[in-house]
């Protein structure tokens, strides 16, 4: 038969289809075509669905192929194995039952309260009240305190900060967390007032070590949580040199170990690590919606049951619906995590830009990453600042002068001078013959709080 045949043949068969349906009675040949339409709108459907959910697989294998974090034990860093009874979560889980998680704002008051007052009121005029409400609140304390400072001493191999238990249950663990923390640091607050410098910086030491608690699964809200600790830390080692610079009670040795209690607690690439544990939590927030053989294959199984873990659709157009916002997550998600390892302030530019443009400001992530973004190079400040001044501190004990700039400092007290994240040059430093200021060029000057100025 040749092609010609061929046409002419498929042609006689449509003309004949289409006369028998010219017979048919008008609401019969409606039906049909309704029928008809149904028809091909399940298939287009079935279609799309398949299609949504062969990207999302595509998206998950590309993210192995890249040999990135899929399941929840590769964010874990080398697991540390303590002796039986000598493991800090045993002592830290302790000290956090003793927070409730609704005494969380009242003890960021009474801190921030008493902060202000050591800043603008000289010793004598601190006010009664408060001193005594203080010394109540601490006396109270004293066993979590206990528990804390022990806990310091020893490794820690894991803690539960909630994440698979729910959003509710993980933010009551992270306020009790952070309430423990503002409590630590209302003792070294007052240590200080007290005069107990070196007690003080016992303190601080032993703050620094409990929210090693957050690095076992840093989500974007445990790392928020993190970052507001690590940020009061540096702000109570800012006021203890501020106290010491009268006394000069601080060893060489207590110097030397808070800045390299600084340098440990907060790197450069928090943002990426923030980012992957998100990509990990929101995989198992969507495990349903991924084919059962390729969750099986990537994914780990032996992970607990997600109380917000989506349901896979019964019906097609809405799974495909899921599954097509799930892998947009996911391929907008890799371009953050793959903007977060550039050098600063490579990230701010590259999610500023972004943000402006009409497809950039339409993505969910955007709105969320963008102030992240900016959090923690404000964070990585507030630790550059703090561990440059302990420097300076250190390089005056021994020199009995100021460095006349940060590159004094090297190699024996830093190894580098510290880059601002907001313009990848040197921070910023000034200084007079008993004063000095390390800091930021960001817009907003967030420098003017993590300012060290002893002496004035």
């Amino acid at each position: 038969m040749t092609i010609g045949t061929k046409y002419k043949w498929g042609k006689d068969i449509a003309v004949r289809t289409w006369n028998k349906l010219q017979q048919l009675p008008l609401w019969r040949r409606i039906l049909l075509l309704l029928v008809l339409a149904a028809m091909v709108m399940v298939a287009s459907v079935m279609l799309a669905a398949y299609l949504a959910e062969k990207r999302l697989t595509g998206e998950v294998v590309k993210i192995s192929k890249a040999g990135e974090p899929l399941v929840y034990a590769d964010l874990r860093p080398e697991a540390v194995k303590p002796q039986a009874g000598e493991d800090a979560s045993l002592y830290y889980v302790e000290a956090v039952k003793r927070i409730r998680p609704g005494d969380l704002q009242d003890i960021v008051k009474l801190d921030v309260f008493y902060r202000l007052n050591m800043v603008s009121l000289p010793s004598d005029k601190f006010p009664g009240e408060l001193r005594e409400k203080t010394s109540q609140t601490l006396t109270k304390a004293e066993p979590l305190f206990a528990m804390l400072d022990k806990g310091a001493q020893l490794p820690l191999s894991g803690f539960d900060v909630g994440v698979f238990r729910g959003r509710q249950i993980c933010k009551d663990r992270l306020d009790s967390i952070q309430g423990t923390a503002f409590l630590s640091s209302l003792r070294t607050l007052n240590l200080l007032q007290s005069g107990k410098i070196e007690q003080a910086a016992k303190s601080i030491l032993s703050t620094a070590q409990l929210i090693r608690v957050f690095d076992s699964f840093p989500t974007i809200p445990v790392q928020g949580r993190k970052m507001i600790c690590f940020r009061l830390i540096c702000a109570d080692i800012q006021m203890l040199l501020v106290y010491n610079s009268a006394t000069g009670r601080l060893s060489e040795k207590q110097l030397e170990q808070l800045q390299s209690m600084v340098d440990g607690v907060f790197d450069s690439n928090a943002l990426e690590k923030t980012l992957l544990a998100e990509r990990v939590y929101q995989l198992e927030v969507g495990r349903n919606l991924i084919p059962r053989g390729v969750a099986s294959r990537f994914l780990s199984p032996d992970v607990p049951a997600l109380p917000e873990r989506l349901a896979r659709p019964k019906f097609r157009w809405h799974r495909m619906r899921i599954c097509s916002g799930a892998a947009k997550f996911l391929r907008d998600m890799a371009w953050f995590i793959e903007v977060s390892r550039l050098a600063w302030p490579g990230p701010l530019e590259e999610i500023k830009d972004a943000n402006s443009t009409p497809s950039g400001g339409s993505s969910g992530l955007i709105s969320t990453v963008a102030p992240l973004t900016r959090f923690t190079a404000e964070t990585l400040v507030a630790g550059e600042c703090t561990e440059t001044a302990l420097a300076i501190e250190r390089y005056r004990r021994r020199e009995k002068a100021l460095p006349k700039k940060l590159e004094d400092l090297c190699p024996q007290y830093i190894k580098s001078v510290p880059l601002d994240p907001f313009t990848g040059r040197a921070m910023l430093y000034t200084c007079s013959d008993k004063s000095y200021k390390v800091f930021s060029a960001a817009k907003v000057r967030i420098n003017d709080v993590n300012s060290i100025v002893p002496g004035q």
